[in-house]
């Protein structure tokens, strides 16, 4: 259980499929050899109509997109400033010194309107800026990217603007964005309440049980497997994603019943038979024995394992079988432990 501080929650949706997946393989050719599929959508509004065509806001929006082509995660940037600087440069007899932001706003204005008349019917720029001219759209497209690493460039991209663009109105978004927010969210809330859900239950067995002790000790097998499977894989891998965070949750009835099984087994021995504890505990280990052995043969799942092509399920069955191993391991050593020192 020391190793658990070595994971970290993290994720990465692409590579809950195994690569004989047909959008693996895609999504893999993509990365390689184009921009990927992740990306930042960043609406920076300059405030006023037609604010687009002033020299110093375009100059902002470039130095804006120099630091993102500068970050290492980003692959490509789109901007609509390298338009306005290939039209510059068209309207010098395409002279590369003339490569760069006009100068002036009315002929930023004229540039971004004959741009927009010459282009084919039913085309227009509303999807780089926006109707009154008041902002433009920066699109930053990244490799594949974990959770922790999309939230880290954010992070970057907004302690930057706060820097450089406090005058203007940023807005940050995307589909892989949200879904890192929500991934990060629900990985932690998961892990929270299914520990809160074991704490809870053991609380309830109190009640069930007569005892408080029983209770106190109930905690062992209910919290131990999952901190156990947990720490081992804190050793073999050490990435917390979705798929990993629901184990808890999903163990819980096994490890739940078993713990029932047990100590209702030792008190039964205890209360109506009037044993000693050194003479229950082997009592209730001979009645819980086809049970416990059960779970631990079953949660192997080799033929699961063979034939999911999902890392998602792959990951989980994986720490699955250890909270299941570590349960039986628990119910074999400490629990009796725990029960030879009870003397009521």
């Amino acid at each position: 259980m020391s190793f658990i501080p070595r994971n970290e929650i993290n994720d990465e949706f692409v590579k809950y499929f195994d690569e004989s997946i047909e959008f693996r393989r895609a999504t893999d050719f993509l990365n390689d050899n184009l921009s990927g599929i992740y990306n930042i959508e960043v609406s920076i509004d300059s405030g006023s109509a037609g604010g687009i065509s002033d020299p110093a806001y375009l100059a902002k929006i470039e130095q804006f997109k120099l630091w993102l082509q500068q970050q290492p995660e980003v692959v490509h940037v789109n901007s609509i400033t390298d338009t306005f600087k290939r039209l510059n440069k068209n309207m010098h007899s395409d002279q590369q010194a003339w490569y760069k932001l006009p100068e002036e706003r009315d002929l930023a204005a004229q540039y971004l309107l004959l741009y927009e008349m010459s282009l084919p019917y039913g085309l227009d720029l509303n999807d780089q800026i926006n109707i009154d001219k008041s902002g433009i759209r920066v699109i930053a497209s990244m490799e594949n990217l974990s959770t922790k690493q999309m939230l880290d460039i954010e992070r970057r991209l907004h302690d930057w603007m706060a820097v450089n663009f406090s005058e203007y109105t940023i807005n940050a978004a995307s589909p892989v964005l949200m879904f890192s927010h929500i991934g990060q969210r629900n990985i932690i809330r998961m892990l929270i309440g299914s520990v809160a859900a074991l704490i809870l239950i053991s609380m309830i067995l109190i009640f069930a049980f007569r005892s408080v002790k029983l209770g106190l000790i109930s905690l062992i097998p209910n919290l131990i497997p999952a901190g156990m499977a947990f720490g081992i894989w804190g050793l073999v891998d050490g990435q917390v994603g979705l798929g990993l965070s629901v184990v808890t949750g999903m163990t819980i009835g096994i490890v739940v019943d078993d713990t029932v099984h047990f100590i209702s087994k030792y008190r039964r021995a205890k209360v109506e038979k009037g044993l000693s504890s050194e003479e229950a505990v082997p009592l209730c280990i001979f009645h819980c024995r086809r049970g416990v052995v059960g779970h631990f043969f079953s949660s192997g799942q080799w033929l699961h394992r063979t034939i999911n092509l999902v890392i998602f399920n792959e990951q989980r069955h994986g720490i699955n079988d250890r909270d299941h191993d570590c349960g039986c391991i628990n119910y074999g050593l400490l629990i009796p432990a725990a029960h030879f020192n009870d003397a009521g």
